[in-house]
């Protein structure tokens, strides 16, 4: 009889790995909250790596409980698989999330550090940003040393002063820093980075290959989107985005499974490029976007104890949307995007009869950042 392979090892290096997230939250140093003396150097981590190194663990662990569940493992041990995609999810969960507060740290730190340099050097409307009715103290008066009596001078006679106005007395010391500081600083950078997460629904159109239809194979998908973000540019980001989508067999496939009283799935790994362009308006709480992405798509289609076949191809995409804001840096609003591809290999081979298929997904779209 076969030896069934256990599934402790796979948990138990899953189990590690959520044990081993939080990277953001664990090491990053927050900007303080609140500031009680703007006008005092403090310092917090504006360093990105942190977030990154977490997402890459959230892309890890995801893709984990991805073939877990959609990828033949050892033997036909359902349990097994369940238990592994189960903490892998977990992980991939509390990564993204150290991720995202990890994001929001870096994004408050650069604006405090502006303002707060900007604050030491006299500038007091930044300091005001930072402690909304704040007030330098008050400064005690210097006092003169005494004089020192002047030598006689026998028959000298005043010298007469040139006629016309008195020169003008520049200022000096405390007065005339925060004058200078206030004109010369520039206006605080935007913050840049960004963090999108999204749900929603995707229908397949064209065809998976020659004389296949897509959506006889795919009834449909439920998406769940990351999207990263950085703006070099004001109002122009871009990043990578990743998306595992899990759906149901559709047609005579499904009907067979139902029959049978198998178990029948089928998920879909996407990862890729984008850039947008938001149209911001100074005080619109409503804020439209476009965007486009070029990226990898990965299809598998798993039948309990029979097969599991695999599908991978290039994809570019189309998408917009708008975005409410609700808070200062949270916005929630619905998107729409139709992405266009061709699936090249199947399990590893060439496919011959390729056809071009698309995918249009409509969900909400919830926003961190700018």
């Amino acid at each position: 009889m076969a030896r069934k392979r256990s599934s402790a090892s796979p948990c138990l290096g899953a189990l590690l790995l959520l044990l081993s997230s939080g990277c953001s939250l664990a090491v990053m140093k927050p900007a303080p909250s609140p500031v009680l003396e703007p006008d005092v150097p403090a310092r917090c981590t504006t360093s990105i790596l942190p977030p990154v190194l977490d997402l890459g663990g959230a892309a890890a662990a995801g893709s984990i409980s991805f073939v877990a569940l959609f990828a033949p493992y050892g033997s036909d041990d359902v349990h097994g698989r369940i238990a592994l995609a189960s903490v892998a999810a977990a992980g991939a969960v509390t990564f993204l999330v150290s991720s995202v507060a990890g994001l929001k740290r870096t994004s408050r730190c650069v604006t405090f550090r502006e303002l707060n340099e900007r604050c030491v050097g006299g500038d007091l409307e930044a300091c005001q940003a930072l402690t909304p009715g704040w007030t330098p103290p008050p400064v005690a008066p210097r006092r003169a040393p005494p004089a020192e009596p002047a030598p006689a001078v026998a028959s000298a006679s005043p010298q007469p002063r040139p006629a016309g106005p008195a020169p003008p007395v520049p200022a000096s010391g405390a007065d005339a820093a925060p004058v200078a500081s206030a004109a010369a600083a520039p206006p605080p950078r935007a913050r840049r980075l960004g963090a999108a997460l999204r749900l929603g629904y995707a229908h397949p159109l064209g065809d998976l290959q020659g004389g296949t239809p897509l959506d006889a194979a795919i009834d449909g998908m439920l998406p769940a989107q990351l999207d990263v973000t950085y703006e070099w540019i004001p109002d122009l980001p871009v990043g990578a985005y990743a998306s595992w989508a899990f759906g149901r067999l559709g047609g005579d496939e499904a009907a067979s499974c139902d029959a049978t009283g198998a178990s029948c799935s089928v998920g879909s790994l996407r990862l890729g490029l984008q850039a947008a362009r938001v149209f911001r308006r100074a005080g619109a709480r409503l804020v439209p976007w476009v965007g486009a992405g070029i990226g990898l798509e990965f299809v598998n289609f798993r039948r309990s104890g029979q097969y599991s076949t695999g599908f991978d191809g290039f994809e570019a995409l189309l998408q917009g949307g708008a975005q409410y804001r609700l808070r200062e840096r949270l916005s929630l609003g619905p998107y729409l995007q139709l992405s266009v591809g061709e699936y090249r290999s199947m399990d590893g081979r060439g496919i011959e009869d390729r056809r071009p298929h698309g995918w249009v997904a409509v969900g909400a779209r919830a926003t961190v950042g700018r």
